[in-house]
């Protein structure tokens, strides 16, 4: 079987939704991902909630850190396996369907122009619900139960591989990509890789 892929979750004060989210893992995406989840609380009582959380056997094979002051440096740390691939994920992320490794790691091996396979974007994605606007599709590939598009081309959604929700990129393309950023939360992290966008020398997305 392909190496798993490397996940980094990101969570501040949502300890519910975060279980929600480890048990989409479980249920639609078993033995896909190495999970590492970076923690952040700004109380007691979310303090106590993840604690529920952590303490969960059916969480076992889950990596738990509390994000640290240099938070760049951590996340670098974590991105640093011996994995191929690696992805980001947000709290408040499910995934609702079943999800295979192998899917996503041959539709990665089988062309090099891919960027990143999404598991957030799909023909269901009508709405950029951040800009309250329709995204529009044009010129996708289709074969079987996959769709590829030229990012570039596009604008909206399907013109941004450098999501923090479930994209799926090369370890070496993105660990080059989050060191050359200036960050320090994730928020400025996503808006720091969409400045290489211009630059970046693969033009397709699948998912």
């Amino acid at each position: 079987m392909s190496q798993k892929i490397n996940a980094i979750v990101f969570s501040k004060d949502r300890p519910a939704q975060l279980k929600l989210f480890l048990d989409s893992i479980n249920k639609n995406a078993p033995g896909v991902f190495d999970l590492s989840v970076l923690v952040s609380h700004t109380s007691e009582e979310f303090d106590r909630g993840y604690g529920r959380v952590v303490h969960n056997s059916e969480f076992s094979d889950v990596n738990f850190f509390f994000a640290e002051s240099e938070f760049k440096e951590q996340v670098l740390r974590l991105l640093n396996t011996e994995s191929q691939y690696s992805c980001f994920f947000l709290d408040d992320d499910i995934i609702y369907k079943k999800v295979k490794l192998e899917d996503i790691t041959n539709q990665l091996e089988s062309d090099d122009d891919i960027a990143c396979f999404s598991l957030r974007l799909g023909e269901n994605t009508t709405n950029c619900y951040t800009l309250g606007t329709n995204n529009v599709l044009h010129d996708m590939q289709f074969e079987g139960d996959f769709m590829k598009w030229d990012w570039t081309l596009h604008y909206l959604d399907f013109g941004y591989p450098f999501s923090m929700d479930g994209h799926i990129f090369r370890k070496t393309d993105i660990y080059k990509l989050v060191k050359k950023s200036k960050f320090t939360v994730v928020e400025e992290l996503e808006m720091a890789l969409f400045d290489f966008a211009e630059m970046f020398p693969r033009n397709m997305m699948v998912s």
